[in-house]
């Protein structure tokens, strides 16, 4: 499971497969944030894990 945080607009669905380069989504302001930011976790059984593993390399 992957997790975003601050965004301002999902482009994607849930369950969606994506390719690399694929605009998954636009980063956003949240709170007292001073500019967009992004917040990306990787996620087994709620734990966050390493995303290295999960992410294809280029």
């Amino acid at each position: 499971m992957t997790v975003y945080g601050y965004l301002r607009e999902l482009k994607v669905r849930r369950g969606q497969q994506v390719r690399r380069g694929e605009v998954i989504g636009e980063s956003g302001k949240s709170g007292d944030a001073p500019r967009p930011m992004l917040h990306f976790q990787v996620r087994k059984k709620s734990a966050p894990v390493d995303p290295a593993a999960y992410l294809a390399k280029p």
